[in-house]
């Protein structure tokens, strides 16, 4: 019974009176849950995970590249349209979230759009930081470059316009990060 009980707050177990255990499909909500409290009571900063996410979305990119469907491309190019015409930083953040959750799902391998489930909610962070640092226009412009790649199955500018994206997403934090300083530093006029 104890077993049961464990492998029911994992979440990999249903229990319910007056039935038969059921094993549960995978899901990364467990694992989300544990990160976000780990990372909460951390030091860890957006740039932090963005060290982590730049080999990953990098890899991703050539990966898709290579092994993109038409449907992975298809979906792409909706969700650049979607930011494209998003009207609210929120719609731009989920429009921009999607893009790279088609791109993971185009490397075929599924540990990819994993990483990148355990991660959504720095991602979501960090590019509400980013869209108001560059603006939709900017992300949309390497989603493009990034998607283009991947059409034309180019695995080295697909790699490029991975890590321009990092590029520009760590300038975005590092002056987001500069300006929180500023605002924390400099007294409120009243």
């Amino acid at each position: 019974r104890e077993a049961m009980r464990i492998l029911e707050s994992q979440g990999l177990l249903e229990i319910s009176q007056g039935k038969l255990p059921r094993v549960l499909p995978p899901n990364t909500q467990v694992v989300i849950d544990g990160l976000s409290t780990l990372m909460e009571r951390s030091s860890a900063t957006l740039l932090d995970v963005l060290e982590v996410r730049r080999p990953v979305e990098i890899e991703a990119a050539v990966l898709a590249a290579e092994r993109a469907t038409d449907e992975h491309l298809r979906q792409m190019s909706e969700a650049n349209e979607a930011l494209a015409k998003a009207q609210t930083i929120e719609a731009q953040i989920l429009a921009d979230m999607r893009f790279h959750k088609i791109v993971a799902e185009a490397t075929g391998n599924p540990v990819f759009a994993i990483v990148l489930d355990v991660l959504a909610q720095f991602l979501f962070e960090s590019r509400r930081k980013t869209l108001k640092q560059s603006g939709a226009k900017v992300a949309l412009r390497h989603h493009r470059q990034l998607l283009k790649a991947i059409q034309e199955r180019d695995l080295t500018k697909a790699r490029q316009a991975a890590a321009d994206g990092m590029r520009q997403t760590e300038a975005d934090l590092k002056r987001e990060a500069k300006q929180s300083a500023k605002r924390k530093r400099s007294p409120r006029r009243r």
